[in-house]
Formats: structure tokens, C-alpha cells, sequence
């Protein structure tokens, strides 16, 4: 899924997803996705961060 940017990819789960349901993050950090995964580690209270080679 494509969205138009950092702030979109965080807001648009929140409409979207179950409390049950998992999202995996997976780019190069120039994308800085990794503060997309910090987001959702910080409004959803629990993540778990797999590293992904």
C-alpha cells in the first residue's frame, strides 16, 4: 500500500485495524519508516520488533 506520506501511514491504521491485527514495517531506514514503527509502538502501547534480513 502507497500513501502519501509518514504522517498518512500512521493515521490511516488507526481507522482501519483491529486491536488484534498485526503490522509489519519493512523498508530501507532512507525511507524512514523506522519512525512510522516507533508511532505505532508509542499509540499502540505494545510492539514487537522483529529484525527482518
Amino acid at each position: 500500500m502507497a500513501l502519501a506520506d509518514n504522517d498518512a501511514a500512521v493515521v490511516w491504521p488507526l481507522g482501519h485495524l483491529a486491536a488484534c491485527d498485526v503490522v509489519l514495517v519493512n523498508a530501507s531506514r532512507g525511507a524512514r519508516l523506522d519512525e512510522v514503527a516507533a508511532a505505532f509502538a508509542y499509540f499502540g502501547g505494545r510492539a514487537r520488533f522483529l529484525p527482518t534480513t
